[in-house]
């Protein structure tokens, strides 16, 4: 220290003092920046997490009222529904459901119903077919416009006549949309008043209410 002025001291004290002061502002500013950029973030995933939740509520209400539209408007909803059977010869159409996307209409087979509800058909055909098999059916309602409706093999039973081999098939429908079983049970009462008032009755008699039995009896 020797040989140093007072003034020489002075200076060196204030440069310290100033650069660690520099030093210090420095930090505390990063540190702040760090705090908001982190509470920034934790806000944005509190924003995000609640908009999902909201979103999910909204989906599932949604679904719920949907749900609660289909019951209203296709009776079939209800599993203990009694359905009348048609009885009724009417030919239609139909195909595998694997094989319709690649069919035309010249491929689709045409056959004749056994008898007919609102929750599935019984029909006749000459072809093989395995339980379980979707099949996609052609129907006419009488409305001018073909009603296509999806059902399940639940049945087949093998009938052997002195000509060829027969099978009866069982189906159970698959879900309709709204608006379609509604068609199937307006186009059957309509046979069956028609039946009951002479018209076309050869091809049509009535059945009483049963509850559709997946063995297919």
């Amino acid at each position: 220290m020797e040989g140093m002025t007072y003034n020489e001291l002075s200076q060196g004290l204030n440069n310290n003092l100033g650069d660690t002061q520099l030093f210090s502002m420095s930090g505390l500013t990063v540190l702040i920046l760090f705090i908001v950029a982190s509470v920034g973030a934790v806000l944005v995933f509190r924003w995000y997490g609640a908009r999902e939740e909201e979103a999910q509520r909204n989906s599932y209400k949604l679904y719920k009222e949907r749900q609660a539209k289909v019951a209203r408007s296709s009776p079939g909803q209800k599993h203990d529904r009694k359905w009348f059977r048609l009885r009724t010869k009417e030919e239609f159409q139909w195909i595998l459901n694997a094989q319709a996307e690649k069919s035309k209409e010249k491929d689709y087979k045409r056959d004749h119903l056994v008898d007919i509800s609102g929750d599935g058909l019984c029909f006749t055909t000459a072809e093989t077919l395995n339980t379980n098999d979707e099949i996609l059916f052609f129907l006419n309602t009488g409305e001018g416009k073909t009603l296509s409706v999806t059902g399940r093999a639940v049945r087949i039973v093998e009938e052997t006549n002195p000509d060829n081999i027969m099978y009866n098939i069982s189906v159970k429908f698959g879900n309709l949309l709204p608006g379609e079983r509604d068609r199937i049970v307006a186009w059957i009462l309509k046979r069956q008043r028609d039946a009951i008032h002479g018209e076309n009755p050869e091809n049509v008699s009535l059945s009483p209410p049963h509850t559709f039995d997946v063995s297919g009896e």
